[in-house]
């Protein structure tokens, strides 16, 4: 199943350089908020309204070794999907800016 997660491409790029996406955020909470393709406007337009230089990265679950949490976290949404482990830029299929996310 591809999952998504949005990140600056600051971010993005720090990361490439180490191989893999491992911010405060997954030492802070645990985890790292992703969404499937189809709850990405919602996630854009919830967190991210005004934000420009974002990077939305995609990836498939089989990838990341059974890292993931399904979590009910907004109300009329499906369960989101939580990472709990960094995202290693080789599991990378497509790292596009949100107007373009699919994998190519």
């Amino acid at each position: 199943m591809l999952l998504n997660h949005v990140l600056t491409q600051t971010a993005w790029a720090a990361a490439c350089r180490v191989g893999q996406h491992a911010p405060l955020e997954l030492v802070r909470d645990g985890f790292l908020h992703c969404c499937r393709p189809e709850q990405l406007p919602f996630v854009l337009g919830r967190h991210f309204a005004g934000v420009t230089g974002l990077i939305v990265l995609t990836f498939e679950t089989e990838d990341l070794d059974n890292a993931i949490r399904w979590v009910s976290s907004e109300p009329d949404q499906a369960p989101f999907p939580h990472l709990y482990a960094p995202i290693p830029c080789s599991a990378v299929r497509a790292a596009a800016p949100p107007d373009n996310p699919s994998p190519a």
